[in-house]
């Protein structure tokens, strides 16, 4: 949206589900119910579109780092309902709300196409991503083995799902709302490490290969939420 909708103090029941594939790759939705007696809320009359996304942050205070901001997710609103003097909000994941976006009319990409430049052009172009959820995906130097054609069931996501698989790699919206190439896990995702007291229940483990695509991410804890509409 234009504008930013703060829902602190607004949200009266919600949480973030987060589910790993068995590629690693994690998918997240949101349910929240909010209050809005004053009706101020712009999303109570905006649309329901791509670029209208929840935000969902854990703040944690550390004694010696302070207090933390932690991106739980950045999810597309896929439904929104008058609830009393409130609304019931909905959101999917960002590569499952692409999904289940409209087919493409008939196009193709040449073999030896950048790959980068085939996922560029499907989720910016075609999808009509802003820039900034694609500024993290790494320009690889890979190329289309295969020439790369839209069927009567290809959607932007799944042409570009099709080309990052030709050259090994899978899609993944991260929880800072950016869409990313990965490989896929040849071992466990997850390095846990015990806390003090369990407050702290697993350490972030990041690795990347020299083409700076990240091959592990995870981070867990536990601590107050903080939402709001983007």
């Amino acid at each position: 949206s234009d504008g930013t909708d703060s829902l602190n103090g607004l949200v009266v029941d919600g949480q973030v589900d987060v589910a790993i594939g068995q590629d690693g790759n994690a998918t997240r939705t949101m349910t929240l119910k909010v209050t809005d007696p004053d009706n101020r809320l712009s999303i109570r009359n905006g649309g329901i579109f791509l670029q209208r996304r929840v935000a969902a942050d854990m703040i944690v205070a550390t004694p010696e780092l302070g207090t933390i901001s932690i991106p739980m997710g950045r999810c597309p609103i896929t439904a929104c309902f008058p609830s009393g003097s409130g609304l019931d909000i909905e959101c999917s994941d960002l590569l499952q709300t692409l999904a289940g976006m409209s087919l493409l009319t008939p196009v193709s990409f040449d073999m030896g196409m950048s790959i980068y430049n085939v996922v560029m052009k499907c989720l910016g172009t075609y999808a009509g991503l802003p820039a900034a959820w694609l500024a993290g995906l790494p320009q690889i130097k890979m190329k289309l083995a295969t020439p790369l054609y839209s069927d009567g069931t290809s959607t932007p996501y799944t042409l570009a799902a099709a080309a990052a698989a030709i050259g090994g790699l899978t899609l993944q919206s991260t929880a800072d709302g950016k869409v990313m190439l990965r490989h896929p896990p040849t071992s466990p995702d997850f390095q846990f490490d015990d806390g003090d007291g369990g407050s702290v229940t697993s350490i972030p483990s990041i690795t990347q290969d020299s083409a700076g695509l990240v091959n592990v991410i995870q981070v867990t804890s536990s601590a107050g939420v903080v939402m709001d509409t983007e």
